[in-house]
């Protein structure tokens, strides 16, 4: 109740971040993510432009919301905090992250002057809720994480000369569960996660009572059709991905709005006037900036899996009108001068044909 009231101040103050889809114009206004003492507070709006905006922004509000702490008793640790600043420059036509500028944040202490705390470079993880994660996208200490645990349960149960009945049970009942545990929030490349467990999948063969020499292809196949039964990283974490899709898509809920938003930026981005799932990743994925959607259709396209949403498509406005990325690929352009054509559409703003000619024609 009192985590509610100090939100509501917060707001009332005028801070927080708003997004915009790009295709139905939905708004979304949202101010961070919070669960008990972990605490994520986001500044983000069309009326900061520069980033030294951004970065008074979140001073202003970080005095705000520890001074709202202080009030209920309550204080920031300031060796537990941290911030990021995210900007971006355009190089060669293709957006990137600046460096990451060395500016100094304060909070507000009981007892005191101001703090500073620690500012991370984009491309560095912290662990928020038990899973690392940047804003740049980067996973890698979360992939060591998992191997990590892994490691530890392949040897503990190796050396404990389980019967292999039991070792199965803590396989399906221990292991997995922990590793299940933020998966749906990775958006981890195929390539990457069909080698990220694979050696220990050979090496837990034995005292799981499986002959070692069986073929690599047998062991996560499920035992109904014949194989193994050992659980499939990538699999499993397209399963995540697609129950948390299926659960907060269309929702009118913030995940759910920033869902719709991240799919039709991505959309836009490859050129098409539908939604991107139910199209050919081969043809168009190329297009599109890594991100968790780019992942899921990767994974949709390699398994064949179609999952189909609720998400309008838009009318071809002329009679035998075409999608100019598909007169692109049409005219043979692939690679690094396909991504150069389409970042001039982008800029012009034109998905059909009819976009960049007159009326008659």
């Amino acid at each position: 109740m009192i985590t509610a009231v100090l939100m509501h101040c917060y707001k009332r103050e005028g801070f927080g971040a708003t997004l915009v889809t790009p295709i139905s114009g939905l708004l979304t206004e949202f101010l961070g993510t919070m669960f008990v003492d972990d605490t994520d507070l986001y500044v983000m709006g069309d009326n900061l432009w520069l980033s030294v905006q951004v970065y008074q922004e979140m001073q202003d509000s970080l005095y705000v919301w520890g001074d709202l702490l202080l009030c209920t008793g309550g204080a920031l640790k300031p060796e537990k905090c941290f911030w990021y600043l995210v900007d971006y420059e355009c190089v060669n036509g293709e957006w990137q992250y600046k460096p990451t500028v060395d500016w100094e944040m304060m909070v507000s202490v009981p007892d005191g002057p101001d703090a500073l705390i620690k500012q991370k470079d984009v491309h560095a993880c912290e662990e928020t809720l038990g899973v690392w994660s940047c804003p740049a996208g980067s996973e890698d200490k979360q992939y060591k994480k998992i191997t990590d645990r892994v490691e530890k349960w392949t040897s503990r149960t190796s050396n404990g000369h389980l019967p292999a009945r039991y070792a199965w049970v803590s396989y399906k009942l221990k292991l997995w569960p922990g590793i299940r545990y933020g998966l749906s929030t990775m958006a981890t490349p195929l390539k990457v996660a069909a080698k990220l467990l694979s050696t220990y999948n050979y090496r837990m063969l034995s005292f799981l009572g499986i002959n070692r020499n069986i073929k690599k292809e047998w062991r996560t196949i499920p035992r109904a059709f014949g194989g193994i039964g050992l659980y499939s990283f990538p699999v499993e974490q397209t399963i995540c991905c697609v129950n948390m899709l299926v659960q907060h898509f269309g929702v009118p809920s913030v995940l759910g709005k920033k869902l719709t938003a991240s799919l039709e930026a991505m959309q836009l981005e490859t050129g098409l006037n539908t939604n991107p799932l139910i199209c050919s990743y081969e043809r168009y994925g190329d297009l599109a900036t890594y991100c968790w959607f780019k992942i899921l259709w990767e994974r949709l396209w390699h398994y064949g899996f179609s999952i189909h949403l609720h998400h309008p498509e838009i009318p071809i406005p002329r009679k035998n009108d075409a999608l100019i990325i598909d007169l692109f690929l049409a005219a043979g352009h692939t690679g690094s001068a396909l991504r150069g054509l389409n970042r001039c559409r982008i800029c012009l703003h034109m998905i059909f044909l009819s976009d960049i000619v007159t009326a008659n024609g």
